[in-house]
């Protein structure tokens, strides 16, 4: 369970370049790009195929995966590890191709022995998954290792993960925190709530609410929809801080427009026992789709019962929505 939220990364990573930013992809630059991959250039290659892996990096070529998979296959034959392991990403996803795990695992493979950090990572993510492969925790933790060694912020949040609680290591709460530390020093915001709940739990370390707060507070920052709950909790209960109610609600909105599930029922609840600025507020979260799928229907009812409550700015959001046809 808890790796399967560490590893998300396995599916949603996307390609990095390493000498073009993205921002600089402009018709001249492409055109130049264009010009050597087809002149063999084995990197031109692989960015021409990012090009068309990815809508909007280059300034008028459109996404199209069949194009992509061509410039990536040209590269890829030349040893070019980003794009192996953008082959490898394209079947793992099923991207313009059958998904297949078998040939995503071997190009991944090509890829991670060339020492690219992507694929290690997507590779312990495979074995610990079991996809295309049979579960195995020990290689999980060996292909983790070799990426988080090289700075990938996923691995090494993995790696944290598996010392934490065992997995293909033996547990070493001692290692789970270093490498927690490692992650959230590079900007991981998951990583750092982690921290954050091991400083305001004592697990693993001495209970510390202010070292937990600013580990809260960096995770917050970052957009981490955890820790912004987390921190209305210790204004709410007053550890290591005042008691401020006004200040919990602060912070359990930004969670709630983040969409935590409990800043959302701890809204709901309120709302429930006639609380008409928590109904107005749900009524601008669904109308808004934050934290919330949106829905024009619900936002006018939490409205129209904030009105009733007396919340006037309800009043005129339910006029609003009703002279707009809802």
């Amino acid at each position: 369970m808890l790796i399967k939220t560490l590893c998300t990364v396995c599916i949603v990573v996307t390609t990095t370049f390493s000498t073009v930013e993205a921002s600089s992809l402009n018709p001249v630059l492409v055109s130049k790009i264009k010009a050597n991959a087809e002149n063999g250039n084995a990197h031109a290659q692989y960015v021409l195929g990012a090009c068309y892996a990815r809508s909007g990096l280059c300034e008028g070529i459109h996404q199209d995966y069949p194009k992509a998979f061509e410039w990536y296959e040209k590269s890829a034959t030349q040893g070019n590890a980003d794009a192996q392991f953008s082959l490898g990403l394209m079947y793992h996803r099923g991207n313009g191709v059958t998904q297949d795990y078998s040939k995503a695992r071997k190009y991944y493979e090509k890829a991670a022995t060339q020492g690219n950090a992507l694929a290690q990572q997507a590779l312990g993510c495979m074995y610990y998954y079991g996809q295309g492969v049979k579960y195995d925790y020990a290689k999980a933790r060996e292909w983790f290792e070799k990426a988080a060694v090289q700075g990938n912020v996923a691995a090494q949040r993995a790696l944290a993960g598996m010392y934490e609680y065992g997995q293909g290591v033996t547990q070493n709460y001692a290692s789970a925190k270093e490498w927690y530390e490692k992650a959230a020093a590079l900007g991981d915001a998951w990583s750092q709530n982690k921290l954050g709940n091991m400083y305001y739990n004592g697990h693993i370390v001495t209970q510390d609410y202010s070292k937990a707060k600013e580990w809260y507070e960096k995770a917050a920052s970052l957009g981490d929809a955890n820790a912004p709950y987390n921190i209305g909790s210790m204004h709410f209960n007053g550890q290591g801080v005042n008691t401020d109610p006004a200040k919990a609600r602060e912070w359990y909105e930004k969670a709630a427009t983040l969409g935590n599930d409990k800043a959302i029922k701890w809204f709901r609840k309120k709302a429930r026992f006639g609380d008409a600025e928590a109904q107005h507020f749900l009524g601008l979260m669904f109308e808004n789709g934050q934290g919330v799928k949106p829905n024009k229907h619900f936002a006018k009812e939490f409205f129209g019962k904030a009105c009733v409550g007396g919340y006037q700015e309800a009043c005129d959001d339910y006029r609003r929505l009703t002279e707009s046809g809802f």
